[in-house]
């Protein structure tokens, strides 16, 4: 996704809309979805849902990271990049595996408040920068849509 400076969409605040609307939807998708199912292994290889919320939570405060200066990549020096971010989202699984279902829930919901805060903070000036847009939509409203799509096809499947 590439900015356009001449182009309203690209103020924060349609941007912060967007990440609402996506937002919604993946909540609305959530709020069917009964607790047991939701930390069964196996609705995304051998992630369950709870443990994608951990995984947008990471990426959301990674972003809330990069925004406020931490700069440093998370991809090791001579790493494929897509297999630098494989081998960070398993770390992110590892790490939050057994974490409660209730405080997976409650750091998501508060990373998305954060993170929509962040970004209706920023000057519209900043979102014309094509790498640091790609980043807030790659890691909010465009990766929302991207696990409600991988909601619907497991909820397809007949989850």
């Amino acid at each position: 996704m590439q900015p356009d400076d001449q182009n309203p969409r690209n103020s924060s605040r349609t941007i912060a809309d967007l990440m609402r609307a996506e937002h919604a939807r993946l909540e609305s998708l959530q709020a069917e979805i009964p607790d047991e199912q939701f930390i069964q292994p196996g609705a995304f290889g051998e992630w369950s849902v709870k443990d994608m919320l951990a995984h947008i939570t990471f990426w959301e405060q990674r972003l809330i990271a990069y925004l406020n200066g931490a700069r440093e990549s998370l991809i090791q020096p001579g790493e494929d990049e897509q297999a630098g971010i494989d081998r960070v989202n398993a770390s992110v699984f590892a790490a939050n595996r057994d974490r409660p279902l209730a405080d997976v829930r409650a750091s998501f919901a508060s990373s998305y408040q954060q993170t929509l805060a962040l970004v209706e903070s920023l000057g519209d000036d900043v979102l014309t920068d094509e790498e640091l847009y790609g980043l807030i939509a790659g890691d909010t409203f465009g990766h929302y849509r991207e696990h409600i799509e991988m909601l619907e096809d497991w909820r397809e499947r007949g989850a």
